[in-house]
């Protein structure tokens, strides 16, 4: 048994995300908040539902005649040879940088627990690769993986920052006066 599109939806909205259903082929456009920004994904439905993709939209780009692009390129190529679900592709047509996911169904179930797996493999690899690509496009240099202590910080400045919006939102309230 294949996965269809609906199933799919299902399995999207058992992850509390919200989508946009592609009206031309069986996609669902989505987007995600990393602690090194924000991040626009497909997930596909190919081969009759036998084959599923997670591809990012507009994630980097460094064209075939960029100074850089033989650092990226080694950046790209390590990072696949670490991660294992997770992988980086480069168009020299255009320069595109993706990261894609792939996952064949054939005429089996996707379950909520796989697709969660999968969900959550994916955007970390994507959130936590994009500033050393970045960096390595910007320099030259690759900068290697973010250090822990740092991702840590990130992530608590991400929750402070929560925390002021949500002061601010508390301050701008207009206070009524009882009359």
């Amino acid at each position: 048994m294949a996965l269809t599109l609906a199933q799919l939806e299902k399995l999207v909205e058992g992850e509390d995300m919200r989508y946009f259903r592609d009206p031309t082929r069986d996609a669902l456009m989505l987007g995600a908040k990393g602690i090194s920004g924000r991040y626009q994904f497909v997930i596909l439905l190919e081969l009759e539902g036998q084959f599923l993709q997670f591809r990012t939209i507009s994630y980097q780009t460094c064209t075939a005649d960029h100074k850089h692009l033989k650092a990226v390129l080694q950046v790209l190529g390590a990072l696949n040879y670490r991660l294992r679900l997770a992988k980086f592709g480069w168009d020299e047509s255009d320069g595109e940088i993706v990261v894609y996911a792939d996952q064949w169904v054939m005429d089996g179930k996707v379950t909520q627990e796989q697709f969660s797996r999968i969900l959550h493999n994916y955007l970390p690899a994507v959130d936590l690769s994009f500033l050393r690509i970045a960096k390595t496009i910007e320099t030259g240099k690759d900068p290697g993986d973010l250090d822990p202590e740092k991702i840590l910080r990130m992530i608590l400045e991400q929750a402070g920052e929560g925390d002021e919006e949500e002061d601010d939102k508390k301050k701008k309230k207009p206070k009524t006066k009882k009359i």
